[in-house]
């Protein structure tokens, strides 16, 4: 049997076979929380996929002194009832829009505040799936474009620098 598909460019090619790529990534592991009833050991960095908003394999900075979780995004617009968000994830081109999970006043390392909206994502690491509460944030001048707070360490994690 053989199937034949019509594209208008090489780019729709290109998104469908991304699209496939994260579904089965997603799907393959579905079952994964259950494997993760002990805490894995995790490094001072960690390589984290966003099914959800089609990000695979990123490098991101796991920080025990962040409350929350955070992500670079660009074109940050909350709705007028302050219910959706629609944002650029890292150095995208497409905007995504999400329910808004809370919005709050976050202190950075620096001591400055900035209002930030949250959302919540599902975050693998390994083989395991987690439910993350990540703020959005210009974060173009750090060498990470995703930091992993304390929320999602916690309970999940045990940090060992030298792993």
């Amino acid at each position: 049997m053989k199937i034949y598909l019509k594209f208008k460019n090489k780019e729709n090619i290109y998104h469908l076979l991304v699209k496939i790529f994260i579904l089965i990534i997603f799907t393959t592991n579905l079952n994964a929380k259950e494997r993760c009833s002990t805490k894995q050991i995790i490094g001072s960095i960690a390589v984290i996929t966003l099914p959800q908003i089609g990000i695979v394999n990123i490098k991101s900075k796991v920080d025990t002194g962040a409350r929350t979780s955070s992500l670079h995004c660009s074109k940050i617009l909350i709705d007028s009832t302050k219910k959706w968000v629609t944002f650029v994830p890292l150095n995208e081109t497409k905007s995504i829009k999400m329910p808004v999970s809370r919005i709050a006043i976050v202190k950075s390392s620096n001591a400055s505040t900035e209002k930030r909206v949250f959302i919540k994502l599902k975050t693998v690491i390994g083989n395991c799936h987690y439910e993350t509460e990540f703020s959005l944030t210009y974060r173009s001048e750090m060498a990470y474009l995703a930091l992993l707070g304390r929320n999602l360490l916690k309970n999940n994690f045990i940090v060992d620098v030298s792993f």
